[in-house]
């Protein structure tokens, strides 16, 4: 532990008015132990009770995060100094003095470092950077008072390769700046599969999940809006993990090539049903060709549910189109 050291104050103590605590029904009394903030310790700062004179700095304060120490008799001759006759020292032959500190780490590093780059370049939100140093930052100390504790004083980033270089320099009197390099990577959330599907197989909230991946990883057809695919199926196998694309996946087949179907016929105001067989496999809203069982007649549908495809007439011919209908 260092010494502290008295402050020169001049003449400047000299002006002030002499008013001793004693007289407000207090007496400043010596702390043994003070955390100061400041660069300069006050007589508030070392006693309790200090009275009208409690801003009055009396010593220099350590440096920032470390400790010292000053005798009581350095402390009563301050005191006078500053026109305060009137103190107890509490039987204390001397006090430990700390300068708060604030510390800061890698991670902090790296956000401040992902701020810089991202205002540097455009980039609408920093979050989507990864920073990787090529060697890490160790602990600075602070002030922790400061709401600027570090400051870019040069910057050199490529985005298209994410390489940076950039100069730092902390908020404290005396620091060097510092020079880090590393990489800045542009991370995007792309929604990829959590299981393999086959073909056919209808994609369902659950079977999407989310990835970060690199600007130039970042594939061309991915789907921004899952409402396009939810609830389609796929064109062809997919292994878990693939990115999910609008491309490969449409309307789920509701009927399938020679299978029996219900026939709705709705003409003019009436419904009525017959069984068929499609000729042809189809999605919602298809139109597909459909041999009606009892009279053989092959009509033009469109499919509308599972196993289920409609026949819509103004009126006229329900005999002819609709032969056979139950």
């Amino acid at each position: 532990m260092t010494m502290l050291r008295n402050l020169l104050l001049g003449g400047a103590l000299g002006l002030l008015a002499v008013v001793p605590a004693a007289a407000e029904g207090f007496v400043p009394l010596l702390k043994p132990q003070v955390t100061v903030a400041a660069e300069l310790v006050t007589v508030g700062d070392l006693f309790d009770h200090p009275g009208l004179k409690a801003e009055t700095a009396v010593f220099r304060a350590p440096d920032i995060g470390t400790r010292g120490t000053v005798s009581a008799e350095a402390v009563a001759g301050a005191m006078r100094a500053a026109g305060i006759t009137s103190f107890d020292l509490g039987g204390l032959t001397e006090v430990s003095v700390t300068r708060m500190s604030r510390t800061i780490g890698a991670e902090e590093y790296a956000d401040f470092i992902a701020d810089a780059i991202a205002a540097a370049a455009g980039i609408a939100d920093r979050r989507r950077l990864s920073i990787a140093f090529d060697t890490a930052p160790g602990d600075t100390i602070v002030n922790p008072n400061l709401r600027e504790v570090l400051k870019v004083v040069g910057l050199n980033y490529s985005r298209i390769n994410g390489r940076f270089e950039v100069v730092v320099q902390p908020s404290r009197p005396g620091a060097e700046a510092e020079r880090f390099t590393g990489t800045a990577i542009e991370l995007f959330e792309i929604p990829v599969l959590t299981r393999t599907l086959s073909r056919g197989d209808v994609i369902r909230a659950g079977d999407i999940s989310y990835e970060r991946v690199p600007r130039n990883r970042l594939p061309r057809e991915a789907t921004a809006d899952l409402a396009d695919v939810i609830g389609l199926a796929a064109r062809r196998p997919m292994a878990a993990g693939t990115p999910v694309a609008a491309v490969d996946f449409r309307a789920p087949t509701l009927v399938q090539r020679n299978e029996t179907v219900t026939i709705l016929y709705t003409i003019g105001g009436m419904n009525l049903t017959a069984r068929g067989q499609v000729l042809d496999s189809g999605s919602k809203g298809d139109l597909v060709s459909v041999r009606n069982v009892q009279s053989k007649k092959v009509i033009q549908a469109t499919v509308t549910g599972s196993g289920t495809v409609s026949v819509y007439s103004a009126g006229g011919r329900v005999a002819a189109v609709a032969g056979g209908v139950q």
